[in-house]
């Protein structure tokens, strides 16, 4: 099978963690990989590839989207979020194994199992998953999409749900989130957790003035206007600055028309478990 390799986008030039290396020797015996531009220089090396072979098998993340059946993301769920975005035009399934700390999307632990779960997955033992994104203005966010105050002064903003005017509001910002992305900020904010496979979005205010604007769910089908009344944003695309924004000037946000699609092992995978297990739900005050 075709299997891009996308790792940390930090550890190009840093010491090969022994635990990538092995796991990707034992890929690389019965699979054709492609890597990412962010690989590892030190990775080709103990492959036994030389400079021009590396650089024939390397390219950017949209680009191996067209060569590969799967994409395997090595990382913290950062990296499977900026690989998700790159191929989900393609239907790509991804992959997590996750080489950082939290991980609620990368859900294979960087151990002596990983390789056997990424095999068993490759011969059909998997579940299948799609995770719904958001659009606006060309693009897209896995996660959430913010609209902040980039200063001191604290946004004034309105927002309609399906042209219908809903609420205006005075707070540090408006989040929009997904439900993979309900974990993340959303979490921090006090929104909802929500399950993976719900046809929901979360907007969830920022620091509002009033503890009236709380937390609202809405149909993943709505399409959402945010209008800036007061003072200057910023539009962030899971975490990315993307656009600013000025007082009257309005903003729509849908759903992306194409979903990511994400395999989890079969007999592994639980996401009640892995809730309980991120967020401490298990441990006995």
């Amino acid at each position: 099978m075709r299997i891009a390799v996308v790792t940390k986008y930090d550890q190009q030039h840093q010491p090969l963690h022994a635990q990538v290396k092995a796991l990707i020797l034992q890929l690389a015996k019965s699979h054709d990989l492609f890597f990412a531009p962010q690989t590892p220089v030190a990775l080709f090396e103990a492959l036994g590839w030389d400079a021009e072979k590396a650089a024939s098998r390397t390219s950017a993340v949209r680009l191996l989207a067209t060569k590969v059946d799967v994409l395997v993301s090595i990382g913290g769920d950062g990296t499977m979020l900026g690989a998700a975005r790159e191929v989900v035009s393609f239907g790509i399934p991804l992959i997590g194994v996750n080489q950082g700390r939290l991980g609620f999307i990368t859900d294979i632990a960087l151990d002596d199992q990983a390789y056997h779960k990424i095999e068993s997955m490759l011969k059909g033992m998997r579940i299948e998953e799609e995770r719904s994104l958001l659009y606006v203005q060309g693009q897209t966010a896995l996660n959430d999409i913010a609209i902040h105050r980039p200063g001191s002064k604290m946004l004034e903003l309105e927002l309609s749900i399906d042209n219908r005017f809903a609420y205006r509001c005075r707070a540090d910002g408006l989040l929009i989130s997904t439900p993979t992305g309900s974990t993340a900020y959303n979490l921090a904010s006090g929104g909802s957790i929500v399950a993976p496979c719900a046809k929901v979005f979360t907007l969830t205010p920022i620091l509002p003035q009033s503890l009236a604007n709380r937390p609202l769910i809405v149909e993943d089908s709505s399409i959402l206007e945010v209008k800036i009344v007061a003072n200057d944003a910023v539009v962030l695309a899971d975490g990315l600055d993307i656009m600013r924004l000025s007082p009257g000037v309005s903003l729509t946000i849908t759903k992306n028309k194409d979903s990511s699609k994400f395999w989890h092992p079969e007999k592994d995978y639980n996401y009640l478990e892995t809730l309980r297990t991120k967020l401490g739900w298990h441990r006995q005050d």
